[in-house]
């Protein structure tokens, strides 16, 4: 084996094992079929410029990285000198991570039972029924897993529809019942502002990574007091997609201006947050919202913003 096909097949190993991605995974990334980039990683190929810097582009990884040479590791059981880049950019999901969503809906569904009776005499339990039953229409309507799948606004006029009521001004009196009610209630989770405070002090930017329409989520931030420590937002309806569709993630790390690798990204979302991430390149963080994890996972866990520390945080 050739020095650099050496290179280049301990860096790729290197690279796709710290990023926690599959062969196949990174196959789809690249556009280069998993058992050429198989022989890669034994060393049994000599891929061509054209080949490299495909694998380079799909995994968002600078070209000099590919082909350098590699750190040497202090013994074959032990971990490298070069553990991988540091966290340069933290991203956070919104609901239930940076507050609780669920403790807060009740809020909302309270306030928006009492407008439904009061306007119309449609007892709570009614309500709820028909609340449920909009949002499973509108969702079919819809038929997509985009941003507007959560628009209250559509859930209101549907609910209006099945109620034959008029939409006018209900629908938009409606929206403003649940989601004021709900957001004059917020609470940022314990810790979190103090977090990101400190983050700042590191020179670590911060964003948010979000499903959800923009608006909404704005409103949120300012709420709970994170909107001077954001740098940048990516929701779903800005992306297109849903987490955890790596789009959402692509444009975030693009936001950030760095590295896949340099993002950690913290949401209480096993699925789409935490696995999310890491399929994307990413290092996804999984907040359990000051409760014990309810499963084992090969994943790092926040359990308290308040107990983090830093120093081991920001070099995981």
């Amino acid at each position: 084996m050739d020095y650099l096909a050496n290179n280049i097949a301990v860096n790729l190993k290197r690279f796709r094992q710290y990023r926690g991605i599959s062969l196949d995974q990174m196959a789809d990334r690249t556009g280069v079929s998993k058992s050429m980039l198989a022989q890669i990683e034994r060393g049994q190929a000599n891929p061509s410029i054209g080949v490299l810097c495909k694998i380079a582009s799909g995994l968002q990884m600078e070209f000099e990285d590919l082909v350098r040479t590699p750190a040497v590791t202090a013994s074959s059981e032990g971990n490298t000198s070069d553990s991988g880049p540091s966290i340069k950019t933290v991203i956070f999901d919104i609901d239930n991570t940076l507050y609780s969503y669920d403790e807060n809906h009740v809020y909302g569904m309270k306030a928006l039972a009492d407008y439904c009776e009061s306007a119309f005499g449609i007892h709570e339990q009614e309500m709820e029924s028909c609340y449920k039953k909009a949002g499973e229409i509108m969702i079919g309507r819809i038929g997509t897993d985009t941003a507007a799948i959560h628009s209250r606004l559509l859930r209101m006029q549907c609910m209006l529809e099945l109620w034959e009521k008029p939409l006018f001004p209900h629908a938009r009196n409606m929206y403003h019942a649940y989601w004021d009610t709900l957001i004059r209630q917020l609470k940022p989770s314990p810790g979190v502002l103090d977090f990101m405070r400190e983050l700042k002090k590191c020179g670590i930017s911060i964003g948010v990574g979000t499903d959800m329409t923009s608006y909404i989520q704005y409103r949120k931030l300012e709420a709970i007091g994170a909107s001077p420590y954001i740098d940048f937002i990516v929701t779903s309806e800005e992306a297109g997609v849903e987490k955890p569709h790596p789009h959402l993630f692509e444009i975030c790390v693009e936001k950030s201006g760095v590295q896949a690798a340099e993002c950690a990204f913290i949401g209480d979302n096993y699925k789409k947050d935490v696995e999310g991430a890491w399929n994307s390149g990413l290092r996804g963080i999984w907040y359990t919202q000051e409760k014990e994890p309810d499963m084992e996972t090969k994943y790092p866990v926040i359990r308290s913003f308040t107990e983090i520390n830093m120093d081991h945080f920001l070099k995981q």
